[in-house]
């Protein structure tokens, strides 16, 4: 008779369950929604802070030319633990220049892009704190480099994108927005576990020579590999320019994923 009551109870709370979900529209789970429905936004307003500089921002883009000015800092303390107490403040200053060569030379679908970054501060978890991840995702490799030198060319209406030179493997193959809920660099930014194990893995603010193929056979799936320098020492403080690394063994990549979005330059 108790297993009858409790069959019965289950079976009206499902009923119930599936009526009150009859006139709404079943919500897909967290990872598959757009990112603007989660309750933290992800992706940062588009407003410019420092205005339109005048129109000389639109004309650039206008004339082909993007200019994208960063700044992004740390500073983050532990009352609390660690070896001593401390507070501490680590920062990037990044420069990016996308040149779309369509406006500029009539080549349709080419682009070449160019960054920089200067980096400044000191750690927390190095200083005060003593554990493995850093606690500052933007700490690491402080000094001004030459990041991204790189040309990119869509064919076939976006289906096939070709890119070439001096790029970052974590940040084609080791990123997604939902990283950048963290702040430390266990998880924020590209997950730093990877890099243990992975010495010729690279980063931003790191980068190194390669190449990489991008296939979209259907709307919502893609097919990516690249072959990058997988030289270790890229990572020295004193590789600022683009020829720093040397020949080294290759670091292969590839990734097969099924997409929401609808062009390559969205994903």
């Amino acid at each position: 008779m108790h297993r009858s009551r409790v069959a019965v109870t289950v079976l009206g709370i499902l009923g119930w369950a599936a009526a009150a979900q009859a006139g709404d529209t079943l919500e897909a789970p967290p990872a598959a929604r757009p990112l603007a429905d989660t309750p933290i936004r992800l992706v940062l307003p588009r407003e410019h802070l420092l205005g339109d500089w005048l129109g000389a921002r639109t004309w650039l883009e206008d004339h082909g030319v993007t200019p994208v000015v960063t700044f992004v800092t740390d500073a983050l303390g532990n009352p609390t633990g660690g070896m001593q107490q401390g507070f501490r403040g680590a920062s990037n200053l990044g420069l990016d220049l996308v040149f779309d060569l369509d406006k500029l030379l009539g080549l349709a679908g080419g682009s070449f892009e160019i960054s920089f970054s200067a980096r400044f501060g000191s750690s927390l978890s190095q200083e005060d704190i003593g554990n493995v991840f850093s606690v500052q995702q933007v700490f690491g490799g402080e000094t001004y480099r030459l990041v991204d030198v790189a040309y990119r060319q869509q064919l076939l209406g976006e289906r096939l994108e070709l890119r070439v030179g001096r790029m970052a493997a974590g940040d084609d193959f080791l990123v997604s927005p939902y990283n950048y809920v963290f702040v430390q660099n266990g998880f924020d930014g590209n997950p730093v576990g990877v890099f243990f194990n992975a010495p010729g893995m690279t980063a931003y603010s790191n980068a190194t020579w390669g190449g990489l193929v991008k296939v979209r056979p259907t709307e919502r799936t893609y097919v990516m590999g690249a072959l990058y320098n997988g030289d270790p020492s890229i990572w020295a403080n004193e590789h600022h320019y683009a020829l720093a690394a040397a020949a080294s063994l290759p670091f292969v990549w590839a990734a097969v994923r099924e997409t929401r979005g609808k062009s390559l330059e969205q994903m």
